[in-house]
């Protein structure tokens, strides 16, 4: 039992670190809030039969006083040559720890490391307004979204004509 604890504990901490062939992180230093931070696994002789299904990516990321967030990579190349990551922060200015996670059946690949998040003036993704669900905002300025949509499904009217067909085109260019 203390035996299966130790090399669990190794495998943990990327000390036991299969498979032979060479990998290596391509990672950013830093990050603007809401831009994407793309991590790349590289594996310089992969032995995998599927890397689709036999392969799994994951990586933590963690900033002081939240919980953290928890990413799925992919494999992006049909011989498991590729695995990318893809992490947007949303605190900034802050430095995220992160733990990043190559497993195999045979073995695990661990690495660790920071990034900085750098301040952005990106309004952040949309989101449902806690306040008024039924509403939108966006996430960084908490600032209202406001959707808007015109269908043209009509312009294939054939009674149109074509004076009626630009000026639709022409009201919508305006707004």
């Amino acid at each position: 039992m203390m035996l299966a604890m130790f090399w669990t504990a190794l495998v943990a901490v990327g000390i036991f670190s299969a498979p032979p062939s060479d990998v290596k992180l391509e990672r950013p230093e830093s990050v603007k809030r809401f831009d994407m931070a793309e991590f790349v696994v590289r594996v310089a002789q992969p032995d995998f039969d599927n890397p689709f299904t036999d392969v799994e990516l994951a990586g933590e990321f963690i900033v002081p006083d939240t919980p953290p967030v928890r990413v799925k990579g992919f494999a992006d190349s049909q011989d498991g040559s590729v695995f990318r990551l893809r992490f947007c922060p949303e605190k900034a200015p802050a430095v995220y720890k992160y733990r990043i996670r190559l497993s195999t059946k045979e073995a695990i690949r661990v690495f660790d490391g920071e990034i900085r998040c750098e301040p952005s003036e990106c309004p952040g993704p949309v989101v449902v307004n806690p306040q008024h669900r039924k509403h939108f905002m966006y996430a960084g300025s908490g600032k209202p979204f406001y959707h808007l949509g015109q269908t043209a499904y009509h312009l294939m009217d054939i009674t149109n004509d074509q004076a009626q067909i630009q000026s639709m085109i022409d009201y919508c260019v305006a707004e």
